[in-house]
């Protein structure tokens, strides 16, 4: 027999390895972990009343890492009762245990047969799951077996708390396993109704699950994503706990502890991919593990996790594809495939964009016809089902003006009283393709109207002309000289274009010129309506050309709240515009896409219409057509770039073409679209990266750069990320320090600006044998 020290001395070996293994993984990833067995977790059990009602409640704790309050809450409905016969919470002790064990609040109330009643009840169960201190209530589920599958389903298409739901061998009819009570559940009117993941696991026909009612309601069910997985000789009863032998007897059916284990793999590895969205179960439910189940004969299984509403249109040059946007963060973007038609059908993706909702193809020739596919994708770039191929054909191309240039829209002025003030709107009509009714509005501010004299709306006709040309309604209201009192008939106007049946009020920008540059600026700042913004020679002093008067907006206090794109642009010093009040602003506003565009020898005055004889007066500057048009057409790109989100003016903005103008002494120009709070972190064998995900359209998604300490970045990207804000670098050998720098870039490419390097050392993993000392 072995001495006792000794026994004692290997099982602190085998102690002090597990306790490296655990701080390695901490189960941060549960990479290893297979979700049929045990989770992390400690579970502990307490029975409570509800609303009259009993209910188990299983809590999860000492979970590590991974797992932490408030954790996923899911309201458990059980199965028939057999009449008062079976209690279902017991059956299901086993589904509880087990899905606490992996880190979630689980109710199973006792319920009733009646169908509205056991719904009620369960409803109910997610309002105390909302409001225990140890859920997260924006992560709420519903799962049910066998009558209480039906339950969950029929809660998750009416509540829209519930962000998931998965159904054990859901039936719907009452009154015991003939099947021939009345239907629980009107699934034909209601599952379309259900938008969450939806995962649905089932049987063969059996005397209980009527027939395998499961393959009836799957095709009913709506939501984008949803699949469901049968259990091959499988019984009934193996989604309850093994050993219930009450339904193996009542059911004919038999009670199998691995076919039980193959329920509770694929209801966790459901729960645990869209409720703590961890990318490694996407190998469980549509990749390798779940393509060897089924060649080994365990299950078969079907999923539907395609985009819907997608559609591909022909425009000029260009194929303009949409589609409905899933709004999950498990959908971190989307991939697309193109090919001409005919063609090839196995193809390489053209474009990965991020969580948006359309694309413009460009890369086209036209009068060819082009097919499309496109597949949503999680953050760690697994893909999820192609749509249907759909086509269209880019149409040939038309004289095509510059921003420069008037737009391609028929313009009408009209004068209008909002709140009693006089407003000249400009719309647009007859754009052609790219440009329709909804458009985008824009409240235009007119400078210091010295006193009353000067018209500032007539003055900027031109301005109001030239954005409608391009397909903007703008509204251009006569202001008075007091800050407050102008940015207040502002912010009134654009809720009159939010109101406009002609205006998309998600796409409503502020402009303005001279002091009307400062009001534009501070509505930008103070109303979330604003989308983007230009100034116009932005000027901050009230009281006339000398810049003498009081300051007209606190920008030191408040520019840093501007987080919309916000393009500047600014004239020479002179005796009009401050000093160039611009150059003191940039600097303070907060957005995380801005820049300046400098127009070098203009005046003050080049900014309203050509030949506004009163300005040059005013301020000693000279109007010229050619400045002007430097203005509009940085204007106008600006806005095309951000509220039409057309790609091709990055290079007006950011690209060839300012570059263009820089170099032939036209303008000077910064820009800052960096992303903002890049982080880099040393991990075991891996270092984190993280950063401020910039919410906007024209940011599909991110690039990081990567070079080793001292060393060269490559000039390609080290990896390509969708609209995500973090990144795990595991291609990383500890003790070597790493320099990493973010990106983000539009749906065409296009990238934007690198962020400053941030560094980070991966550590080693290592092992310390922890033995102790034995005295005789």
């Amino acid at each position: 027999m072995m001495p006792k020290r000794y026994l004692f001395i290997g099982l602190c070996v085998l102690l002090s390895v597990w306790i490296i293994v655990f701080h390695q993984t901490g189960f941060a990833s549960l990479k290893t972990a297979v979700p049929n067995q045990s989770g992390p977790c400690t579970v502990t059990k307490q029975t409570d009343t509800i609303n009259n009602v009993n209910v188990d409640i299983y809590h999860p704790t000492n979970c590590g890492a991974s797992r932490t309050a408030p954790f996923p809450g899911i309201a458990f409905a059980h199965g028939f009762s057999m009449f008062g016969l079976s209690d279902g919470r017991a059956a299901n002790k086993g589904n509880g245990e087990h899905l606490a064990s992996w880190g979630y609040v689980v109710a199973i109330p006792k319920l009733p047969d009646g169908a509205e009643d056991r719904l009620t009840i369960l409803r109910n169960m997610l309002g105390f799951l909302e409001n225990d201190s140890q859920v997260d209530s924006n992560r709420l589920a519903t799962v049910g077996y066998s009558l209480g599958g039906a339950t969950a389903l029929a809660a998750a298409a009416r509540d829209n708390r519930v962000q998931a739901v998965v159904a054990l061998d859901p039936v719907f009819h009452e009154g015991g396993p003939s099947g021939e009570g009345p239907i629980v559940w009107d699934a034909a009117a209601e599952a379309p109704q259900i938008n969450v993941p939806a995962g649905i696991l089932g049987a063969p026909p059996s005397s209980c699950n009527a027939e395998s009612d499961y393959k009836d309601l799957y095709p009913l069910v709506g939501a984008t994503h949803k699949a469901y997985y049968h259990i091959e000789e499988a019984s009934h009863c193996v989604f309850t706990d093994p050993g219930n032998n009450f339904c193996g007897g009542f059911c004919s059916g038999v009670t199998d502890s691995a076919k039980t284990d193959l329920s509770q793999k694929y209801m966790t590895a459901w729960l645990n991919y869209y409720l703590y969205y961890e990318t490694d179960y996407y190998d469980y439910l549509f990749g390798n593990a779940v393509l060897a189940d089924m060649n080994a004969s365990l299950i078969a299984s079907e999923a539907d996790t395609a985009p819907e509403g997608v559609a591909a249109e022909g425009e000029e040059e260009a194929i303009q594809l949409t589609w409905t946007r899933y709004e999950h963060p498990i959908a971190a973007g989307y991939t697309i495939q193109r090919r001409l038609v005919p063609g090839e059908d196995e193809i390489p993706p053209l474009v990965e964009l991020g969580s948006i909702d359309m694309y413009q193809d460009t890369a086209v020739t036209p009068n060819l016809t082009y097919g499309y596919q496109i597949a949503s994708r999680d953050a760690a770039g697994n893909l999820h089902g192609w749509s249907e191929e759909v086509t269209a054909v880019p149409d040939p191309p038309s004289s095509t003006p510059t921003a420069t240039e008037s737009g391609p829209c028929t313009v009408t002025k009209q004068t209008n009283t909002v709140n009693s003030v006089n407003v000249d709107i400009y719309y647009p009509s007859n754009c052609g393709a790219g440009r329709s009714s909804p458009y985008p509005g824009i409240a235009f501010a007119h400078g210091f109207s010295f006193f009353g004299i000067s018209d500032g709306v007539a003055a900027n006709a031109g301005n109001g002309a030239h954005l409608a040309s391009w397909g903007y309604v703008v509204a251009i209201p006569t202001l008075p000289d007091s800050a407050e009192d102008r940015l207040t008939i502002l912010r009134n106007v654009l809720g009159f274009l939010e109101n406009d049946s002609q205006v998309d009020p998600n796409r409503l920008a502020t402009v303005g010129y001279s002091l009307g540059g400062a009001t534009a600026l501070a509505a930008a700042a103070r109303d979330n309506r604003v989308q983007a913004v230009v100034a116009l020679d932005p000027v901050f002093h009230e009281g006339g050309p000398s810049g003498e008067g009081p300051i007209v907006w606190n920008a030191a206090a408040e520019a840093p709240q501007i987080s919309v794109p916000t393009g500047i642009l600014g004239a020479p010093a002179d005796n009009c515009n401050a000093d160039a009040d611009y150059v003191d602003i940039y600097p303070l506003v907060g957005a995380t896409h801005k820049a300046y565009y400098h127009i070098e020898g203009a005046s003050h005055c080049a900014f309203p219409d050509p030949g506004n004889f009163f300005c040059s007066i005013a301020c000693g500057g000279t109007t010229g057509a050619e400045k002007t048009d430097l203005s509009q057409k940085y204007m106008t790109a600006w806005l095309n770039y951000y509220l039409y989100y057309e790609t091709s003016y990055y290079e007006d903005i950011y690209g060839s073409s300012m570059t263009a103008d820089v170099s032939a002494n036209l303008i000077t120009s910064a820009a800052d679209t960096a992303p903002d709070g890049v982080a880099a972190k040393g991990l075991l064998e891996a270092n984190q990266l993280s950063w401020s995900k910039y919410t906007h359209p024209m940011i599909a998604g991110y690039s990081v750069q990567r070079r080793l300490v001292p060393g060269t970045y490559p000039e390609a990207p080290f990896t390509t990320l969708g609209a995500v804000n973090a990144y795990q670098d595991t291609a990383v050998t500890p003790n070597l320090t790493y320099g990493y720098k973010v990106t983000s870039r539009d749906p065409a490419g296009n990238l934007h600006q690198w962020s400053g390097e941030v560094t980070a050392v991966p550590a080693e993993a290592k092992v310390f044998l922890y033995l102790p000392i034995v005295m005789k």
